[in-house]
């Protein structure tokens, strides 16, 4: 396999994207193993498309916590207990916060927090949620009382 170097990307300008999820893997890091999300920009419109940013989250999924509200922008609704298999989500979309972080004299751009994407006038997502254990359908939301921070609706998490 041959490799050509290429410049780096560098930051993109912060703000909310369309993208693609285009893989998730599991690594390991300074405080223990973690999930990084490969999102790839979709929106033909921004000077960005096509741009790959990472999100990163626990390898633990938890009620409430991030994994689960990652997961949840992708339509999974699961029950303690539950298990999901991350491959059914690749290649959905979603929408994304990408927030900039200086590291020693170079700024990268990191994905911060994810949305479901936005209904269409007519009221269907672009994306029906991924097959899993126990699913709202695409109009349905779970009621803001289950859900554990009520100041989540584009808060970004």
């Amino acid at each position: 396999m041959r490799l050509s170097k290429e410049e780096a990307s560098g930051a993109i300008e912060e703000g909310v994207y369309t993208a693609k999820l285009n893989a998730i893997e599991e690594k390991d890091g300074k405080w223990g193993p973690f999930l990084s999300w490969a999102f790839k920009i979709d929106d033909s419109d921004s000077d960005f498309d096509g741009v790959v940013v990472l999100g990163m989250t626990p390898t633990k999924w938890a009620e409430g916590e991030k994994t689960d509200k990652w997961l949840q922008a992708f339509g999974v609704d699961a029950s303690v207990g539950d298990d999901f298999d991350l491959d059914d989500i690749i290649g959905k979309k979603v929408q994304i916060m990408v927030q900039n972080k200086t590291q020693g004299d170079k700024e990268y751009s990191n994905v911060i927090s994810l949305k479901a994407m936005r209904k269409s006038k007519r009221g269907s997502t672009e994306e029906a949620p991924p097959k899993g254990n126990r699913q709202n359908s695409v109009d349905e939301k779970p009621p803001r009382s289950s859900r554990k921070n009520d100041d989540d609706d584009f808060s970004f998490d």
